[in-house]
């Protein structure tokens, strides 16, 4: 695999955050295998409720929010590969279902992960808008513009792969799952006033009116 960096004890790991951001530049090396390690790495590891620990050397950590279904069908139109497809397809129909069993427990397709630190933006300024930016007091918590954009670019590709593998009735239902998402995004998250896209506080859908890097994310997917 590839290490998202050599500095300190935490970033030479397999660190779920950064997977698919290093199969999205690896895909283009001739060498499939790159990507793919990468991507089989997180496979083997997955936990039943379709969940990627982060892999350290002693003992596997908390989960980060990621893209990595979206970022592995790219990776796959560049190397087809419909066996492996075929292996992975379980793989990310896990993450998906798992997502939204466990972060849209109300079903309007935001994902609320409950800790900022699971984003992998800890400490953004969304976290502590309502509290006046203080951030000695605890984090709201807040159905995310970041999480909800893997949401629904992951259903989409692990929908595009069951449709190629001849999984209809899978692809029906991950396609329904992308639509949710997408949206709710742009129902709720879009502030037209703003022109913006802003995370929710996650009890009555106040919007944390701060321009933040993920308020790009839906354009990217």
């Amino acid at each position: 695999v590839f290490f998202e960096g050599r500095h300190g004890s935490w970033y030479p790991q397999v660190i779920s955050f950064s997977a698919p951001h290093i199969v999205a530049e690896t895909r283009w090396l001739a060498d499939p295998r790159y990507w793919r390690a990468n991507v089989e790495a997180h496979a083997a590891a997955q936990q039943d409720d379709g969940v990627y620990p982060n892999l350290l050397v002693d003992r596997r950590a908390f989960r980060y929010a990621n893209w990595l279904p979206a970022a592995a069908r790219d990776a796959l139109a560049v190397h087809p590969d419909r066996a492996l497809a075929a292996r992975l397809l379980p793989v990310f129909v896990r993450d998906v279902r798992g997502n939204a069993a466990t972060f849209d427990p109300d079903g309007d397709g935001l994902l609320d992960p409950r800790d900022h630190y699971t984003t992998g933006m800890e400490f953004q300024p969304s976290f502590w808008f309502h509290a006046g930016y203080d951030d000695s007091r605890p984090a709201t918590d807040l159905e995310r513009v970041d999480f909800t954009t893997y949401q629904a670019a992951n259903a989409a590709a692990t929908a595009a792969l069951a449709r190629e593998l001849g999984e209809t009735a899978l692809a029906d239902e991950l396609e329904a799952l992308a639509r949710r998402a997408r949206d709710a995004l742009l129902a709720k998250c879009w502030h037209a006033e703003d022109g913006f896209f802003y995370s929710l506080r996650s009890r009555d859908d106040d919007p944390a009116r701060c321009r933040e890097v993920i308020g790009f994310y839906p354009f990217r997917f």
